[in-house]
């Protein structure tokens, strides 16, 4: 059965495009991250990149019983100092935020970092985190199959791949790319399963850089899920409910009354029998509106 993560960008940053509260209070991001381990939450999703979201879950007593995922990148080395300490800094300085001994996943935030004049060597001692005992499993975001194509052709490995996946965005399942990871015995986790909370928006509001096709295919799922009493994104949690290839699931909760909503919903996906091709809407004709980096 797919695992739950907890998305902890909002806890440090101003964060999604659709947010009009800012950045969770730090009480409230603590009472969260206690509260999702009763809701059976067996993830936690960080990164550096998060402002002060690493020692946030550092101070709640109970995070450590969590498998705690993070992420870095190589824009946070300091400068005229070698690889092997950088990262070995990088790391410590997680671990120590975090208040743990060893980190279950580190991430490389962006596939990006490997494509340099050092690329072999920055794999190879961040392989090497393994082997020294900082880290567990090692791991990469993606967002297109075309960023796994490239690390492919210099046969970059990791354990655990992020990726995006909904209702609206299956292109990764549609194209074999989750197939072709399982088959490697790769761990997915996928993110972005409510496009940044994209699915509970007016039309009025959605990034100028939409197509009109996209909003004439948003109108068409809508009117559809009526007829049936469903809204988006609870259909996008059955469709994940039902995927057998996936090993978590990260999801952002502002507060405990909105983790509480989501355990329902989450229960209500896993115990739903409706008969639904998920394929019907999927948006495939342009990756804008997919990606939330390219939204204006």
């Amino acid at each position: 059965m797919v695992s739950l993560g907890l998305g902890t960008a909002q806890f440090g940053l101003n964060y999604g495009t659709f947010n009009i509260k800012g950045k969770v209070p730090e009480e409230d991001a603590k009472k969260v991250i206690s509260k999702a381990l009763d809701y059976g939450f067996t993830y936690i999703d960080t990164a550096k990149a998060y402002g002060n979201a690493e020692s946030i879950i550092g101070k709640v007593k109970d995070s450590s019983k969590y498998k705690i995922v993070s992420k870095i990148s190589r824009r946070q080395f300091k400068p005229n100092t070698n690889i092997k300490s950088n990262l070995e800094n990088l790391v410590s300085n997680s671990i120590n935020n975090l208040s743990i001994q060893k980190i279950h996943t580190m991430m490389l935030h962006d596939y990006k970092d490997l494509f340099f004049d050092k690329s072999r060597r920055f794999y190879e001692e961040f392989v090497n985190l393994k082997k020294t005992g900082f880290v567990d499993n090692i791991g990469v975001s993606i967002y297109r199959s075309q960023d796994l194509f490239e690390l492919d052709k210099y046969n970059y490995k990791f354990d655990v791949v992020q990726i995006p996946l909904s209702i609206y965005d299956q292109r990764l399942l549609q194209n074999g790319i989750i197939k072709k990871l399982k088959e490697r015995n790769v761990e997915i986790h996928v993110r972005s399963i409510f496009l940044q909370g994209l699915y509970n928006q007016s039309v009025d509001k959605f990034p100028s850089n939409f197509s009109s096709e996209f909003i004439e295919h948003h109108k068409f799922c809508l009117k559809s899920l009526e007829k049936i009493d469903l809204t988006l994104s609870k259909l996008s949690l059955i469709f994940l409910s039902r995927l057998r290839n996936i090993d978590a699931i990260i999801v952002g909760c502002s507060s405990v009354k909105r983790l509480e909503y989501f355990n329902i919903s989450w229960r209500q996906a896993m115990e739903s029998n409706i008969k639904i091709d998920f394929k019907d809407f999927s948006w495939n004709n342009s990756e804008t509106e997919l990606d939330p980096r390219k939204w204006i």
